[in-house]
């Protein structure tokens, strides 16, 4: 049950919760919320912290989450948000930051092997020239390879490819130790022009001495992601993928491999379907807590909206949601949840479930409201600021017997509450529609006898005053239970509102480089702001206060929970009659280069793939009738393989997101591989 659900660490820190819960793109909202703090004097560091989490955890592309984590060490000198970065900065192969951040790290800490690694930064972020200072202090310490480097790009190497051998010999120990020798002799190719293909026989050595070295592994991606093969690409992961056995992981190294093939457009397909693969992974081994969790969710909604195919997504989110999500995810897939099985696939049965999740956490989301009202009985007077009728409403929408069972109140319960109640259940008989009886807290009057067993310090569900199927209007014991809510919530709020918020989690341990923090007065390390700005303080508006949440009645919360539970996937819609029998369409990103009349290809996904056609989402002027050459790229076996097929289609269909296509006499093993995927 869900009251039984492990609480997680929030990766959202609550104190952003109240303005991301209500809007629609997150991204959006943090992004706005970091470049107000940006330009706010002083920096608050800790604020900015809570956002480089939250934006880490929400944003695909982990470019803003880096630039906040930066932010927050200028501002604060936050040892998490130092490692942070610097584990951002090497994920999105910023290397100039990543050697800026190691020579932060020695100069504060005096750690002289950050030296090589700002070194070794700048060599692969293709500027060695701005490596030299590092390698000559390096050298100066003693480092054999600092030596070595330094020679190359000042070409002073009598002998560049014997030094390269010497090093490939090196390597012939095996182990991280040889791994490391490789790569050397991989780095000193390049810096003498040797060329990629000495370089990446250099680096795939290196791979097969020591798979789970992150640097080698960067280097041998790098270059398979600018020859685009996907067999080679699939290869590697597959390599890379069998060194993460923890579930965690398996799970983040899939999601930071499938965001640069989509986000770099290398091979979007095979990107899309690795990261659904990672989700699917992780929810197969329980795992509720998935790193950049609603990162890689982003990705496939994303997609699908673009292709209008958001339903695809059903299953997994169903597969999600029977998880001990934290409730910033749950929310997320809930609300993704109600856009495809209500809004796309039109079923209101199956859509109420997950309107029922998102109003548990907010009774006044605009969802909530907006499914509501348009499911209402004509002619029932809804006020949209009735928003805790609204969310109870969907109590009712569900078919009950009149017994619904009391459950505790939930985490989000404000503290103050209980102290709350007691005042609201002495008013006046007749108040609230309860009568006398139930004032008494120790009576057995008729107002207590119509809740036998049920806990008689909260406020209790009426049962509806017949059992219902659908909407209609809501009845006087609706009406008489809002308004009860309506005070508890009121006195609540007078008991919470100088309550603090809860600290934020406490820096974790330095993962990568983990410098001694510098006194109070330091100078910051960032840059100095454009001149252009101007030097005058700018005032601000105060920040409007967010309304409170209504609360919800324990009986009424437990009734919500018990609908949640009931997340399905829609049913598909009726053939019209006489239908004819259609080919089954199969809703899977797949990869194509599509050669066009005029001679000419281009790269693309296929929204969906039948036996008999597909539809490619481009947006070249091709002519109705026109035939294309086509190269799939379709998932075979684990997925985590692909099967390359050469065939031709017309194009019969034009809309505005792509063309819809007409097989031209397919091979039989093209058509066994696609029905194989309508399995």
């Amino acid at each position: 049950m869900r009251g039984d659900r492990r609480i997680l660490e929030p990766m959202i820190p609550p104190s952003l919760r109240p303005r991301l819960w209500r809007e629609d793109d997150w991204r959006a909202v943090l992004r706005a919320r970091l470049a107000v703090l940006r330009d706010e004097q002083p920096v608050d560091g800790g604020k900015v912290l809570d956002v480089a989490r939250a934006l880490e955890h929400v944003e695909p592309d982990r470019a803003h989450a880096l630039d906040a984590y930066l932010l927050a060490w200028s501002a604060a000198r936050s040892r998490e948000a130092l490692a942070a970065a610097h584990r951002l900065a090497l994920e999105l192969r910023r290397m100039d930051t990543v050697a800026q951040l190691a020579t932060v790290a020695h100069e504060r800490g005096g750690d002289r092997a950050m030296r090589w690694v700002a070194a070794a930064a700048w060599i692969d972020g293709g500027e060695p020239a701005r490596a030299v200072r590092a390698l000559g202090a390096a050298r100066d310490d003693g480092d054999e390879r600092a030596a070595s480097a330094l020679a190359a790009i000042e070409g002073s190497l009598a002998d560049p490819r014997g030094e390269v051998a010497r090093w490939y010999e090196r390597g012939a120990v095996g182990g991280a130790a040889g791994a490391a020798a490789l790569l050397h002799a991989a780095r000193l190719a390049r810096l003498t022009g040797m060329g990629d293909e000495t370089r990446a026989r250099l680096l795939r050595a290196a791979l097969d001495r020591c798979p789970e070295d992150d640097e080698v592994a960067r280097g041998v991606e790098d270059l398979l992601l600018v020859r685009g093969n996907p067999d080679e690409l699939l290869t590697f992961y597959k390599i890379r993928l069998a060194t993460r056995q923890e579930p965690r992981a398996w799970a983040d190294e899939v999601r930071a491999a499938a965001t640069r093939l989509v986000i770099g457009g290398v091979a979007p397909g095979l990107g899309l379907r690795l990261v659904r693969r990672g989700l699917e992974h992780a929810y197969g081994a329980g795992l509720a807590d998935v790193p950049g969790h609603l990162a890689s969710w982003a990705v496939l909604v994303d997609h699908a909206r673009t292709v209008h195919a958001t339903r695809e997504l059903v299953p997994l989110i169903v597969q999600g949601l029977k998880l001990p999500l934290a409730d910033d995810d749950r929310l997320y897939l809930a609300r993704v949840g109600l856009e495809a099985v209500w809004r796309e696939a039109g079923d209101d049965d199956a859509a109420r479930p997950y309107a029922a999740v998102v109003a548990e956490l907010v009774p006044d989301h605009v969802d909530v409201r907006d499914f509501v009202v348009e499911h209402t009985s004509p002619g029932t007077p809804i006020a949209e600021d009735d928003q805790l009728g609204m969310a109870l409403s969907l109590v009712y929408l569900d078919e009950v017997d009149g017994k619904v069972d009391a459950a505790p109140m939930s985490s989000r319960e404000p503290a103050g509450l209980a102290a709350a109640r007691p005042a609201a259940a002495a008013r006046p008989a007749g108040a609230g529609g309860r009568g006398a009886a139930q004032g008494d807290r120790g009576g057995r009057g008729a107002g207590a006898s119509a809740h036998r067993g049920r806990g008689q310090d909260a406020p209790h569900l009426p049962p509806p005053a017949r059992a219902r199927r659908g909407w209609s209007t809501r009845t006087a014991e609706m009406v008489a239970l809002t308004d009860e809510a309506s005070e508890v919530t009121a006195a609540a709020v007078a008991a919470t509102t100088a309550a603090p918020l809860p600290p934020a989690p406490a820096p974790g341990p330095v993962a990568a480089v983990a410098p001694s923090p510098p006194p109070a007065a330091a100078p910051l390390d960032s840059p100095a702001p454009p001149p252009s700005l101007p030097a005058i303080a700018v005032a601000r508006a105060p920040t409007a206060r967010l309304p409170a949440l209504p609360v919800i009645p324990q009986t009424a919360m437990a009734a919500l929970r018990r609908i949640s539970e009931k997340v399905a996937v829609p049913r598909p819609a009726p053939e019209p009659a006489g239908a004819l029998e259609r080919a089954r369409r199969v809703v899977v990103p797949v990869d194509v280069a599509v050669e066009l009349p005029d001679g000419s290809t281009r790269a693309t996904v296929a929204r969906d793939i039948s036996t008999t056609g597909l539809f490619l989402m481009l947006r070249d002027d091709i002519d109705l009738g026109a035939e294309l050459g086509l190269d799939l790229e379709l998932p075979a076996g684990d997925g985590l393989a692909v099967t390359r097929h050469r065939c031709w289609a017309r194009v019969v269909r034009r809309t505005g997101d792509g063309y819809g296509l007409v097989l031209i006499d397919p091979a039989p093993d093209l058509i066994e591989t696609i029905a194989a995927l309508a399995v």
